[in-house]
């Protein structure tokens, strides 16, 4: 038995010490929820210290944390999932027909997907509308997107959206979201302000292959 450690073993305790936390600090919990409740801890928190003030809390409190588990069908009839997203660095659009700064953005998102194509990129939008409603929309203004009509539940119930219009996440390949960004600019401008949010995080995977 070891009655009088020396400095030598202190040190080895230490280091064993040590290496358990990183450990725990590594399987910290990137859910989504996680993610969600980090929000709300993070807005609560300006409540707080800002009492009275409208305080405007974007989702970038979701960046590192993965995607909720959801499938929905586009208007093509497409199965889409967060599981099928994987493999590819995926542009997720949250939207609807009357909002601004949503319709801004559109010429924007379309030169991304000309830009950038589709094999190796996920174009997807949420949109509030009905299908038939967004259909003619599409109709007058192309946007190579994936499109989910009437998606209330997905946004609500499976995003926990709770951020304004428009949101767009960046996830990359494995389902982690990598940016997350709100209310777009209701002009022209907006078309350069998605491109330079965007292109960055695409380049940057191409760079990878």
């Amino acid at each position: 038995m070891l009655s009088n450690p020396g400095p030598q073993y202190l040190f080895v305790v230490c280091f064993v010490l040590s290496v358990l936390f990183c450990s725990a600090q590594n399987s910290e919990d990137k859910s989504y929820l996680a993610g969600i409740e980090i929000c709300k801890a993070k807005l609560e928190t300006s409540q707080r210290e800002k009492p009275g003030d409208l305080i405007f809390q974007g989702p970038d409190c979701l960046v590192g944390h993965y995607l909720p588990d959801f499938e929905v069908t586009s208007i093509d009839g497409s199965k889409i999932s967060n599981h099928s997203l994987k493999g590819k660095v995926s542009v997720i659009n949250f939207w609807f027909l009357a909002c601004t700064p949503c319709l801004a953005e559109i010429p924007g998102f379309k030169i991304l997907v000309d830009k950038y194509g589709t094999e190796q990129f996920n174009f997807i939008a949420f949109g509030m509308d009905s299908k038939a409603d967004i259909e003619a929309y599409l109709r007058k203004h192309p946007w190579p997107f994936s499109h989910i009509a009437d998606a209330d539940d997905a946004i609500v119930v499976k995003f926990k959206h709770r951020w304004g219009f428009p949101t767009t996440f960046i996830v990359d390949e494995n389902g982690i979201i990598v940016s997350a960004f709100s209310a777009g600019l209701p002009d022209e401008r907006a078309v350069a302000e998605v491109q330079k949010k965007i292109s960055p995080f695409l380049d940057a995977f191409l760079e990878k292959k």
